[in-house]
């Protein structure tokens, strides 16, 4: 566990969230003062850097063995910081909370698995920094923000040096690869190639076995020097993931253009099924995407049985979620592996949202028959309606004879009419997904 450094202070500067000044304090202005244009306010970082003494030595777990000249030098002149987190009374000088926070004093990294589903093993581990101060556990999202852009790269090199670390003593995770975020912003540095092979040398690490993750964003400006920055990594061994898809406007742009290995689907979009079975489409198409373009696909927020049933329908390989298991420190994950058992992969629903998967993945593969020139044989079998995967789930529950049973048993009367009577067909197709969105909502009610 990292401890917090010795010789540390804590002081507030008199700003609250923002950086916004203290109300009430005198502003100097000359008398030929002439009020500049108006331009877009840029708000100060929320971390503020404080000088003062230091005694004794670093505690070497914290810091990266190459880097610790660099490290050393830093902290010797801005050794105590001030973390002014959301809720802050702005109209007081003293800060909620504040804490010491020097690059990577009272940070851990939290590891959260990523599960393959079609070989039935855990893969990886995303490594989450969290702060600690005092009995508190803070996410990353309120406090990333706060670190001063000349200090990321040194934060980043700590985070994946613990992270490094922690996979390195996992005995049961050889083949397990770690998966950092990385402030995309950080791929514009020359320096950052060269910190990241430093660390990956220091730890003995493979570099096949680690994924730097960027976030999904807007079109970045310099796309060139991304790029570039991007290339360099990954001419180490090291794989791009692509975080956050399908938050930002550039999403397909930067698929399209970024040197990529694997793509990461915001949790959003799994989270919803259950309530919005139809986004089923996104995950189905993005996973086309992927295969097409050579890139795995990680949906992140896989958080019941009920969902990763459904994904496991559709042919999703990689997973992650509170569904298989919440962040936890490094000293748990052995424990963990130990006792998880990987869901058995099956083409036979076991949820109501398996069921809409399973006839969506038949939906679309009728539509892409239709383009096809060569004529398909449909087997006399397909017309029976506990041949499928979904007649057998509901052989299994006795549910043929409910409205979405029936429902089911008219779209296998007219299966295999998509081509001579496509209105039959789609009438068929809507009906049976409609009375299972009807079902599920009625269960939830």
């Amino acid at each position: 566990m990292l401890e917090r450094l010795p010789g540390t202070t804590v002081r507030g500067d008199g700003e609250g969230l923002g950086g916004a000044p203290t109300p009430g304090a005198p502003r100097r202005r000359s008398a030929t003062h002439r009020p500049a244009p108006r331009k877009r306010k840029r708000h100060k970082p929320l971390l503020s850097l404080q000088p003062a003494p230091y005694a004794g030595a670093l505690p070497s777990a914290c810091w990266p063995p190459l880097a610790e000249g660099a490290v050393r030098a830093t902290i010797a002149g801005l050794n105590s910081v001030m973390l002014t987190m959301p809720g802050t009374d702005q109209g007081r000088r003293k800060p909620r909370v504040s804490a010491p926070f020097p690059f990577g004093g009272a940070v851990r990294p939290f590891f959260q698995p990523i599960v393959d589903l079609r070989h039935g093993r855990v893969c990886g581990f995303e490594a989450l920094a969290r702060l600690f101060v005092g009995d508190r556990v803070i996410p990353p999202v309120e406090f990333l923000h706060a670190i001063p852009e000349s200090g990321r790269l040194d934060f980043f090199a700590l985070v994946l040096d613990a992270a490094l670390a922690a996979m390195n003593g996992l005995s049961d995770a050889a083949d397990c690869y770690a998966s950092v975020n990385v402030d995309r912003s950080l791929f514009l540095d020359a320096r950052f190639a060269g910190t990241v092979d430093a660390t990956l040398r220091a730890r003995s690490y493979p570099p096949g076995r680690l994924v730097l993750e960027i976030l999904e964003d807007e079109r970045i400006a310099d796309e060139g020097r991304m790029i570039q920055g991007l290339e360099r990594v990954r001419s180490l061994g090291v794989r791009i993931a692509l975080d956050d898809v399908g938050t930002a406007h550039a999403s397909l742009m930067n698929i399209k253009t970024l040197p990529l290995d694997i793509l990461k689907l915001d949790q959003t979009f799994a989270r919803g099924l259950r309530d919005r079975p139809k986004d089923l489409l996104f995950v189905l198409s993005l996973l086309s995407l992927a295969r097409g373009l050579g890139k795995s696909l990680v949906i992140e927020g896989v958080e019941t049985v009920e969902i990763l049933d459904a994904l496991t329908i559709l042919g999703v390989t990689f997973v992650q979620g509170y569904g298989i298991a919440r962040p936890m420190p490094a000293e748990r994950l052995e424990d963990w592996l130990r006792t998880y058992q990987v869901p058995v992969a099956t083409r036979t629903p076991q949820s109501l949202l398996g069921a809409y998967a399973s006839h969506l993945t038949v939906v679309e593969t009728c539509r892409i028959l239709v383009c096809q020139p060569l004529p398909i044989a449909w087997k006399e079998e397909s017309k029976n309606p506990h041949a499928c995967g979904i007649g057998r789930y509901f052989d299994r529950f006795g549910l043929h004879e409910t409205a979405f049973g029936l429902a089911h048993k008219r779209f296998h009367e007219v299966m295999n009419c998509y081509g001579t009577d496509p209105s039959r067909w789609e009438q068929g197709a809507e009906g049976f997904a409609s009375a299972l969105t009807q079902a599920m909502r009625a269960a939830d009610a």
